[in-house]
C-alpha cells in the first residue's frame, strides 16, 4: 500500500505544472490534493489496484493538459472549467487585488469578518460582499460589452414568455413528485442560495423604473429590459429591470474589463450571513445586547418585526413582517420557518455556552455562537444536502465529502482558490429549485395556494408562534418536485401578482442570463467536457425535440438555464450533468477557498476548531438542530427522520431525547 501510495504522489508531481506561474511542479495544489484524496480513498475499496493500472488511470493522465493549459485556480477532475481558451479570461476575473483592505491583523482573527473582507489573507475581496461575480466563460453581450444576448438580433432569439410556455407549461398530472426527497430539500437550497448570492437590480438613478410604461421600454441602457411580445395582434408586456453594473472607480475588482459584470451583494462564504447580516451594522442590529442572543417576538419563538414596506405583496391585510439578515425573508413562510430555525437555535446554543462559561461576555458568546452555527450549516450542507442535489459521482470528483473523523489534517486551504459567486451559478444553475417549488402549502392543516402566500409571512404567527412544527412536519412529510422542465402555473403566470399581473419565473431566470451576457448552452456542455450530441442525449426525447422546436433547430442558441434545468438527473442527484458540473464547481470553490473552513486544522491554535469541537460539530444534522429548538414547545418533539432531506416511509428515525449537541469541547476554549 505505501509502495502504490509513493506511486501515486510521484505520478501527480510529475504531472502537475503551473507553467504561467512560472512553476514547474508545483504539489500543493488543490488540484493535487483532491486527486490525491480520490485516488487514496479509491486504494482503501480496491486492494487489488496495481501500479500500473493506477499509471493507466484517465483522471491522473489528463492532469498535464487540463492543468498546463490553466494559469489560475481550477478544477482537477473531468469537467474542470479552466481550458486554455479562457486562461487569459480567467486571470481577469481573478485580479480583484488592488485596494483591498490590509488584513496583516486577520491572520490570528478568531472570527470571520461580516462582509466577508481578509478571509483569504493575499486577495482580501476576494469572496467579500459587493464584489464582483466570476465567470466560468467569457461573457457574450449582443455588443460585446454590455447589451444583452440577443437583443435586436436578427434572426431573434425566442421569447423568455415563448419558451416558458412551450417548455416549462404543466398541468397538475404532468408536475411529478420526486418520491426520494422531501421538501426540506427545496427549503434549505432556497435558504442557503440567500446565504450566497444576492444581484442588485436598479435603474441609474437607484430606483426600479416601470419599464412597461412606453417612456421606458427601450430603455436597456438605464436598466429596463421588458420581456415584449405580440399575441393575437396585442402586444404584451412584463417587467424586468437589469441587474445593477459594477462600474469603476468604486469597483476596483474591474481588472480593467471593458464589458458588464454583475455584482454580489452578499458573502460568498457559507457563513449564514443571511441569518446575521453581511456588514458590521446589520449584524449588530440582529444583536439582543444581552447573554449573546439574537432579537426575536414572542418571547423567543418568532422573528422580530421588521418593516411591513418590505413585504407588501399589493394585497390587503399583510401586517407581519419579519426582520432578518437577509432582506428576502418574507418571500414565502417556509423561508421564514428556516431562518426563525437557525435563530432559534442560535439562541438556544447561546445560552447553553453562557452557563458553559459564565466568564463570558454578551458579545463574546455571541461571536462563538455564531462561529459554531456557521461549522455546522457548512457540514449540514455537504455532509447531508449537496449529496442529495448533484449526486455521489460528483461529490467525490470534485472533493467535496466531509472527511472521516480524525483526518480533518488531510484537508488544505488555498488562497489561490476564489471562492466568490459564479454568475453561472447564481444566475442558472443554482436556480434549479424553482422547478420544485409546490403549488400549495399546508400549515397547521389549512391548505395556501403558494401564490396567496408569498411575501405574507402572517402564516407563522398563529398561535403567537407556537405552531412552526407544523412548517417543519409538511417539510419533512411531503416529497419534493422532481426537478424538470414542468414548473408549476402559480409560478408561471401568478408570481407576486398584483391585480390582473403577475410574473413568469423561469422566463424571468432566461431574460436575466441574456442580462448577464451569459453564453449558450451548448457553451457550457463544451466547458464541462459534456458532449451534446445532435440527438442532445442528455434530455428526454420529447424535451429534446421541442428545444430544437424553439430555437429552430440551433442548438447553439439555446439559452443555458432552460438547456440546463431540462436535462435528465444524475444518478442519486436531483439536478441534470450539466448543472451539477456548475454546483459542483462552485461548492468545491466554497470549500478549499474559505480560510475558515471547519475542517481547516492549519490554522493557529486560537483559530481554528478542536479535534474535540469537530467531532461534536460532525455529529450534528440539521434533524437534531429541529429537535432542539423544539425541546422546550409544550409538545416538543419525540422523534425526526435521520435525514430530514429523505423522503420515504420506511426512513429510519431517531430519538429527540439522544440528539442534544455535546458543547463541552467549549468549556474555556476561548
Amino acid at each position: 500500500m505505501e509502495a502504490l501510495r509513493s506511486d501515486v504522489n510521484n505520478l501527480l508531481k510529475d504531472d502537475v505544472c503551473f507553467p504561467q506561474q512560472q512553476v514547474v511542479c508545483k504539489e500543493e495544489t488543490i488540484d493535487f490534493h483532491v486527486a490525491r484524496q480520490s485516488v487514496f480513498a479509491s486504494l482503501h475499496t480496491q486492494s487489488s489496484t496495481s501500479r500500473e493500472s493506477i499509471r493507466r488511470w484517465g483522471v491522473l493522465r489528463e492532469f498535464s493538459q487540463q492543468l498546463c493549459d490553466m494559469n489560475t485556480f481550477t478544477l482537477a477532475t473531468p469537467g474542470s472549467f479552466a481550458q486554455s481558451p479562457y486562461r487569459d479570461h480567467l486571470n481577469n476575473i481573478v485580479c480583484n487585488r488592488k485596494e483591498g483592505p490590509n488584513c496583516h491583523w486577520a491572520r490570528s482573527a478568531r472570527y470571520r469578518t461580516a462582509d466577508g473582507t481578509c478571509n483569504n489573507l493575499v486577495n482580501s475581496r476576494w469572496g467579500a460582499a459587493n464584489t464582483v461575480q466570476r465567470r466560468m466563460s467569457p461573457p457574450q453581450y449582443q455588443d460585446d460589452h454590455s447589451m444583452p444576448r440577443g437583443h435586436d438580433r436578427d434572426p431573434p432569439l425566442p421569447p423568455p414568455r415563448e419558451i416558458s410556455e412551450r417548455l416549462f407549461a404543466s398541468d397538475e398530472t404532468e408536475t411529478a413528485d420526486d418520491d426520494s426527497n422531501s421538501l426540506f430539500l427545496w427549503s434549505f437550497g432556497q435558504f442557503l442560495d440567500h446565504d450566497l448570492t444576492f444581484t442588485p437590480t436598479m435603474d441609474e438613478e437607484g430606483k426600479i423604473p416601470p419599464c412597461c410604461e412606453d417612456s421606458h421600454k427601450n430603455h436597456i441602457e438605464t436598466g429596463c429590459f421588458p420581456m415584449l411580445r405580440t399575441v393575437d395582434g396585442t402586444e404584451e408586456c412584463m417587467q424586468f429591470v437589469r441587474s445593477a453594473p459594477a462600474e469603476e472607480p468604486s469597483r476596483p475588482e474591474a481588472c480593467g474589463k471593458d464589458y458588464r459584470e454583475q455584482i454580489n451583494e452578499l458573502t460568498s462564504y457559507i457563513d449564514l450571513g443571511n441569518v446575521y447580516g453581511n456588514s458590521y451594522l446589520v449584524s449588530k442590529a440582529m444583536e439582543a445586547g444581552v447573554y449573546g442572543l439574537m432579537r426575536t417576538s414572542n418571547e423567543g419563538r418568532s422573528l422580530p418585526r421588521g418593516n411591513p414596506n418590505h413585504c407588501d405583496n399589493g394585497r390587503d391585510g399583510v401586517s407581519y413582517c419579519q426582520l432578518a439578515g437577509d432582506k428576502r425573508v418574507n418571500e414565502v413562510p417556509t423561508l421564514g420557518f428556516m431562518h426563525t430555525v437557525f435563530v432559534r437555535f442560535h439562541n438556544a446554543m447561546a445560552k447553553k455556552l453562557k452557563i458553559l462559561n459564565p466568564h463570558w461576555t454578551s458579545n463574546t458568546v455571541y461571536l462563538e455562537t455564531r462561529r459554531l452555527l456557521g461549522a455546522i450549516t457548512q457540514h449540514i450542507t455537504y455532509n447531508e444536502w449537496l449529496p442529495r442535489v448533484i449526486g455521489p459521482q460528483y461529490m467525490a470528483q470534485y472533493g467535496l465529502n466531509s472527511l472521516p473523523l480524525g483526518l480533518e489534517s488531510y484537508y488544505s486551504y488555498y488562497d489561490t482558490a476564489d471562492p466568490s459567486i459564479l454568475n453561472e451559478f447564481s444566475t442558472a444553475a443554482f436556480r434549479f429549485g424553482h422547478s420544485q417549488i409546490p403549488p400549495f402549502l399546508v400549515l397547521n392543516d389549512i391548505k395556501y395556494n403558494i401564490d396567496d402566500v408569498l411575501m405574507d409571512s402572517s402564516v407563522l404567527l398563529d398561535n403567537d408562534g407556537r405552531d412552526l412544527q407544523s412548517v417543519a412536519s409538511f417539510l419533512m412529510n411531503t416529497p419534493a418536485k422532481r426537478v424538470d422542465r414542468n414548473f408549476e402555473e402559480a409560478i408561471r403566470e401568478r408570481l407576486f401578482k398584483t391585480g390582473d399581473k403577475g410574473l413568469d419565473l423561469p422566463a424571468l431566470n432566461i431574460q436575466r442570463g441574456r442580462d448577464h451576457g451569459l453564453p449558450p448552452y451548448a457553451k457550457y456542455k463544451s466547458i464541462c467536457r459534456q458532449p451534446i450530441g445532435p440527438d442532445m442525449h442528455d434530455h428526454p426525447e420529447d424535451v429534446a425535440r421541442t428545444l430544437k422546436e424553439i430555437y429552430g433547430g440551433n442548438i447553439d442558441d439555446i439559452d443555458l438555464f432552460p438547456g440546463g434545468i431540462s436535462e435528465r438527473s444524475v444518478e442519486g442527484g436531483v439536478v441534470g450533468p450539466l448543472f451539477a458540473c456548475i454546483i459542483a464547481s462552485q461548492f468545491q470553490l466554497l470549500k478549499y477557498g474559505d480560510r475558515y473552513w471547519y475542517e481547516n486544522t492549519r490554522l493557529p491554535s486560537n483559530v481554528r476548531f478542536s479535534y474535540d469541537q469537530i467531532a461534536s460539530i460532525k455529529s450534528m444534522t440539521f434533524s437534531r438542530i429541529l429537535c432542539e429548538i423544539f425541546a422546550g414547545d409544550s409538545k416538543p418533539m419525540n422523534d425526526v427522520p435521520q435525514n430530514v432531506f429523505l423522503f420515504s416511509s420506511n426512513t429510519t428515525r431517531t430519538s429527540c431525547a439522544d440528539s442534544r449537541m455535546n458543547l463541552q469541547p467549549w468549556k474555556d476554549s476561548y
